[in-house]
């Protein structure tokens, strides 16, 4: 369920990246420092997720790479 969220969200604005899709904001510099920051942020609140409760650990990695940003990843 959430890969496919994930996966649509690549290609649709996104409003913390300015209106950019996610794949659209890593063609320049500042984009892909936004979409890090962007990834960062969802990795710190599913981290905030209780076990049990939808989208538990959800691992990003997948969307780091495909975006071409893994680098950015600290």
């Amino acid at each position: 369920m959430f890969d496919r969220h994930y996966t649509a969200v690549l290609d649709e604005p996104v409003p913390f990246l300015g209106g950019l899709a996610p794949r659209a904001a890593v063609g320049t510099d500042e984009g892909r420092a936004k979409a890090a920051d962007w990834l960062k942020y969802l990795e710190n609140q599913t981290s905030k997720v209780r076990p049990g409760e939808p989208g538990y650990r959800y691992d990003f990695t997948w969307m780091w790479e495909r975006l071409g940003i893994a680098h950015l990843r600290h």
